[in-house]
C-alpha cells in the first residue's frame, strides 16, 4: 500500500518539473556583449565588435555606443620598458572623424540616419537610427553586430575596453526595458621580439652632388627593400624601418660600382636602433664582389666616353668616363666584399 501511494505522488512531481525545464528552455534573455580576443601580439591591428544576441520585440530603433579604452605599458622582454610610442593608435580613416566606427548588421540594407560616428585612441562614439520617412522599417531583433573598430598595437601591455554608455531605443523612443549592460573585457597585447631600426649609407665615390638613390639597394631577411631618402650631404642616403623584425637578421646593402655587404646575423636591441653610418666602398664596377683588373680593364675601354651616363663604369657618376673613375679602383684594390659594419 506505501509503495502504491508513493508512485502516485510522485507522477505529479515529474510532470511539473518537466513542464518547468521546458519553460526554461524556451526562454530568451538579451544579452549584449564585446567579441574581442583575449590576447594579441604587438604591432598587430586589434578589431573590436559590438553585438547583442536575443534581441527582443518590439525591436530596437535606435542605438547609441559610448566606449573608451584604458592602455597600460608593460616591460618589454629586453628588459627596457618602451616608452615615447601611443600603446594604442586609432587606425579606421585616421585623421578624420567620419566612418570611425564600421557599422554591423543591425540595420543591415535599412535606410538609417547616421547621428555621430567618432573617436580617437581613447575611445569613440556611436549614434545611429532608422528613418522611417522611406516607409515602415521593422525595427531589430534577434542577434545583430552593433559596430565594430580597430586599433594598432605598436607596444606590448594591457588594455581595457569599456562601454561607458550604451542605448537601445524602440520606435516609441523608450529604452528597451531588458539588461544590456556590457561587461568590460580586458586584452593582453603580448611582447615579441620585435625592432626598428635607423641609419645611413655613403657611397664612398659621391662628392655630395648625387641625389640618385636608384642605384642603392637595402633589404633584410630577403623582404622588399628598405626605403630610403637622400641625405643632408647628397652623398647617402637615409634609411628608417619600422616593420616586423627578428632580433637576429639578414641585412643586405648593395650600391652600383660599389662593393656591398652582408650581416646575415644582425643583431638588433627589442627597440629602436640607431645603426650610424655603413660606408661603401667604390670600384667594383662589374658587381663580382671584388675590385681587381677586371674592374680597371672595363674603366680603360670606356675611357674618354661621355655617353655612358649612370653606367657602372662611371663610379662617381659625373657623366664622363676618366681617371676620377679610374682613382676609386687604385685605391680599394683588392678589396672584397664583407661584412655590413656602422660605425
Amino acid at each position: 500500500m506505501f509503495n502504491r501511494r508513493l508512485s502516485k505522488l510522485a507522477v505529479p512531481v515529474l510532470i511539473m518539473g518537466l513542464a518547468f525545464a521546458a519553460t526554461s528552455a524556451s526562454a530568451q534573455t538579451l544579452a549584449c556583449s564585446i567579441n574581442a580576443p583575449a590576447s594579441i601580439d604587438e604591432n598587430q591591428t586589434l578589431t573590436i565588435t559590438f553585438e547583442c544576441d536575443d534581441i527582443p520585440a518590439p525591436g530596437v530603433f535606435g542605438v547609441e555606443l559610448d566606449h573608451s579604452v584604458d592602455a597600460t605599458s608593460i616591460t618589454a622582454s629586453s628588459g627596457g620598458l618602451k616608452v615615447g610610442v601611443p600603446t594604442v593608435e586609432y587606425i579606421a580613416s585616421r585623421g578624420s572623424t567620419s566612418d570611425a566606427y564600421t557599422d554591423g548588421n543591425i540595420f543591415d540594407t535599412l535606410a538609417t540616419i547616421d547621428l555621430k560616428n567618432l573617436h580617437d585612441e581613447t575611445g569613440g562614439l556611436y549614434v545611429v537610427s532608422l528613418n522611417n520617412e522611406s516607409g515602415a522599417q521593422t525595427p531589430a531583433t534577434g542577434s545583430k553586430t552593433i559596430s565594430s573598430t580597430s586599433y594598432y598595437l605598436p607596444q606590448p601591455g594591457t588594455l581595457t575596453i569599456n562601454v561607458d554608455n550604451f542605448i537601445l531605443g524602440d520606435q516609441n523612443g523608450q529604452q528597451l526595458a531588458d539588461d544590456h549592460t556590457i561587461t568590460s573585457v580586458n586584452i593582453t597585447v603580448n611582447d615579441l621580439p620585435l625592432a626598428s631600426l635607423v641609419g645611413n649609407i655613403e657611397r664612398e665615390a659621391y662628392d655630395g652632388t648625387n641625389t640618385d638613390l636608384t642605384a642603392l639597394t637595402i633589404t633584410i631577411d630577403d623582404a622588399a627593400p628598405v626605403s630610403v631618402v637622400e641625405d643632408a650631404g647628397g652623398d647617402g642616403a637615409d634609411f628608417t624601418y619600422a616593420e616586423t623584425l627578428a632580433l637576429t637578421s639578414t641585412l643586405v646593402v648593395d650600391a652600383d660600382s660599389h662593393l656591398g655587404c652582408t650581416d646575415a646575423t644582425f643583431a638588433l636591441l627589442d627597440e629602436d636602433n640607431t645603426l650610424g653610418t655603413l660606408v661603401l666602398l667604390a670600384g667594383d664596377v662589374n658587381d663580382d664582389d671584388t675590385i681587381n683588373i677586371t674592374d680597371s680593364t672595363a674603366i680603360g675601354l670606356d675611357f674618354g666616353n661621355a655617353m655612358l651616363a649612370d653606367e657602372a663604369v662611371d663610379i662617381n657618376d659625373d657623366q664622363i668616363i676618366n681617371v676620377l673613375d679610374l682613382i676609386h679602383v687604385g685605391r680599394n684594390y683588392a678589396e672584397t666584399a664583407g661584412t655590413c659594419s656602422f660605425s
